[in-house]
């Protein structure tokens, strides 16, 4: 079916398969480039070295089913990244679940952030200390993560009698029965040449405007209460933007390029002569030369009007990156 205008409600999402959220995500926005996955590093600790005995024996026994380790300059499996010790070592995040919008989640909603794939909208109640406070659109973004009991399990589970863990290095229960923990071993990076060397876990990927709603509950099942809500976004951004009314002048938000009717003799002649692959188009006038200069205080876009007598990259057609 034929939408102009999808709502993609990621509200308390604890997460899931990494690998299903790179997917939906390629399915969406055919145009997000390379990287899809994210490139993680893995904390060098004794409980990793523990688990990295479980990686390797499931990669030498598993491979249909294990995660593979990568070496990304010849994009083959690097059969000695868990036994090597580096001040950076890297590969690609594949499954893991934990938090609320969180892990798969934060990172399919930062990634659409830091490639500016879609507006974000910060929905809830504001921080009543500081209202002009930073909205950051995910947490618990790391590339993995890793818990008590699942330490437990390894070192009690007669399962791992092959994997040649030295038990003993691994911690022993809590004294107080109850407590938890649970933590990231791997971090994972931004998606972008800017943010390829920043931890998404701790990086605030801003929203692009916010609508003041009630803070999300689980027990609200009721679809018009949902829909509610929503029509409370579309009025937003309709307030903000003139979103029906697309007439000239059209307004953006800072970040965005009109790209509409734009790949023309008559118009953007780069795409069409020098740069047959990518799209160019209408910068927002707005646009700062850093994401931070077109934002206000409170990370919010600024918002203007496009500059039809300019002409800059916006992305590449689908199967081409950059």
């Amino acid at each position: 079916h034929k939408v102009n205008k999808l709502l993609i409600d990621v509200r308390g999402n604890p997460g899931g398969q990494v690998r299903l959220g790179r997917q939906l995500l390629n399915f969406i926005f055919p145009n997000v480039g390379h990287p899809v996955h994210q490139i993680v590093d893995e904390t060098k600790s004794i409980v990793n070295e523990a688990l990295a005995n479980i990686t390797l024996y499931e990669s030498e026994h598993f491979q249909d089913e294990a995660q593979l380790p990568l070496e990304l300059d010849y994009m083959e499996i690097d059969k000695l990244f868990y036994s090597r010790g580096n001040r950076k070592r890297t590969t690609q995040s594949e499954d893991k679940k934990n938090g609320a919008c969180a892990s798969t989640c934060s990172q399919f909603v930062k990634h659409i952030g830091v490639k500016h794939l879609g507006r974000i909208v910060g929905v809830g109640a504001p921080y009543p200390v500081d209202r002009d406070i930073r909205f950051d659109v995910g947490m618990a973004t790391s590339g993995s993560v890793y818990n008590y009991k699942s330490v437990q399990e390894i070192r009690l589970n007669e399962i791992y009698d092959d994997y040649e863990i030295n038990r003993d290095k691994i911690p022993n229960k809590f004294y107080r029965i109850g407590t938890d923990l649970s933590w990231s071993n791997k971090g994972g990076y931004g998606f972008t040449d800017e943010s390829s060397d920043q931890l998404l876990e701790y990086k605030i990927v801003d929203a692009d405007f916010r609508v003041e709603y009630y803070p999300y509950n689980d027990s609200i099942s009721v679809e018009q209460q949902r829909f509610s809500l929503y029509d409370e976004v579309l009025k937003r951004e309709k307030e903000l933007l003139d979103a029906d009314t697309p007439s000239p002048p059209i307004k953006c938000l800072s970040w965005e390029v009109e790209t509409n009717n734009t790949q023309t003799p008559n118009n953007c002649k780069e795409s069409l002569r020098n740069d047959p692959y990518s799209i160019y188009g209408h910068p927002c006038s707005v646009r700062g030369s850093t994401e931070a200069k077109g934002r206000y205080s409170n990370g919010t876009a600024k918002i203007s009007e496009y500059l039809t007598d300019k002409c800059i990259f916006s992305h590449c057609k689908v199967g081409y990156y950059r």
